[in-house]
């Protein structure tokens, strides 16, 4: 499991999330809002279940535990592109991209909330076909996991019974 976090992107350029070792990049100390929040109930998930789960593991982890499922957590998916852009990140490494590319891996998005137009924005920007043809078209490698799932420009939905109070604002 992953915190998803915005990476400070260098004039253009796609930060790698694992360093040249195979470990998870640095993660500033001082507070990253949501993130930190996040960042607990992972840690929550994992001393309660460390068979089952692994806390933003290198690639020799994974390789070794054999992780064929890679979750990442965040807590509101709106436009897609935080995701989008960690996702990249993480694609960054060789050995990632190989069991992506393979079908080794697939990744589930857990949020409380998603926009339908965010999802398919993360889809849209992973590397790979979905061509009927393909024995793993990417969109079949992509699962995502929300309590609310809503139409960006449906703020009913989103807002509920105060999005009257925010238009008016």
């Amino acid at each position: 499991m992953f915190a998803i976090r915005k990476l400070d992107a260098q004039e253009g350029q796609v930060v790698p999330y694992f360093d040249a070792g195979g470990n998870p990049t640095f993660r500033p100390p001082q507070t990253l809002g949501s993130e930190d929040l996040v960042y607990s109930l992972i840690s929550n998930i994992v001393r309660g279940d460390s068979s089952r789960f692994l806390d933003h593991p290198g690639l020799d982890q994974m390789r070794e535990e054999g992780v064929r499922n890679v979750v990442l957590i965040d807590d509101s998916i709106g436009s897609g592109d935080r995701v989008t852009s960690f996702m990249r990140s993480m694609m960054q490494s060789k050995s990632l991209l190989s069991w992506w590319s393979y079908g080794l891996i697939r990744f589930t998005i857990v949020s409380y909330a998603r926009t339908r137009e965010g999802e398919k924005v993360v889809v849209r920007s992973m590397v790979g076909s979905n061509h009927p043809k393909r024995i793993f078209p990417k969109a079949t490698k992509i699962d995502f996991k929300s309590e609310r799932v809503y139409a960006g420009s449906d703020l009913k939905l989103r807002w509920e019974k105060r999005y009257e109070d925010i238009l008016r604002r």
